[in-house]
């Protein structure tokens, strides 16, 4: 009997890990796109442009794959100690909750460094913007996470939608803060 349970907890673990697995692959693999995206969005709201670079296109592909590799594994980290703080009886109440604001964070994370490797901040940097600004990429990770539910076309629009979610709201706080970083 205990083995059963083991099995079934074991089988809901992966389908989490591969359903993460999977956000962070569309992610990674679309990078170049969401990336022109968000400096459309950009020029659209600022009138900024940015001259095209293949050179500059080739950083920005690695420096999202990095990105969200590190942060797929930070989320790794805190989904499995939320796994575990769930089998706590009155913690556990709490801990699906805790599990997706993580994972939006992350995700929104990821989504809003479009604009960070566009404006060429160091990843100290840009670290430390995204954490004072956690409720906002929070929410943009929230926005992305809840169409990504939707199958299919979820798959196809929360990217393109959350990426400009998030440029709006990272302009909007650039703008609060006087330009920097």
């Amino acid at each position: 009997a205990y083995s059963i349970v083991l099995v079934i907890i074991f089988q809901i673990m992966m389908i989490f890990f591969m359903g993460s697995l999977f956000k962070y692959t569309v992610l990674i693999l679309l990078a170049p796109f969401m990336s022109f995206l968000s400096e459309k969005v950009e020029a659209d709201s600022t009138g900024k442009s940015y001259p095209f670079s293949m050179a500059q296109l080739v950083t920005d592909i690695l420096r999202a794959i990095r990105i969200n590799v590190l942060n797929f594994a930070r989320e790794m980290l805190f989904t499995v100690v939320l796994w575990i703080l769930a089998l706590i009886p009155v913690v556990g109440i709490i801990s699906p909750f805790a599990l997706f604001i993580v994972q939006s964070y992350f995700l929104g994370y990821g989504l809003m460094d479009y604009n960070a490797e566009r404006w060429r901040w160091s990843y100290r940097d840009t670290e430390t913007w995204m954490r004072k600004n956690r409720s906002a990429v929070t929410t943009v990770g929230m926005i992305f996470h809840g169409l990504f539910l939707i199958p299919f076309l979820g798959w196809i629009f929360a990217p393109a939608w959350a990426v400009i979610a998030g440029t709006r709201v990272a302009l909007n706080l650039r703008a609060q803060e006087g330009g920097k970083a």
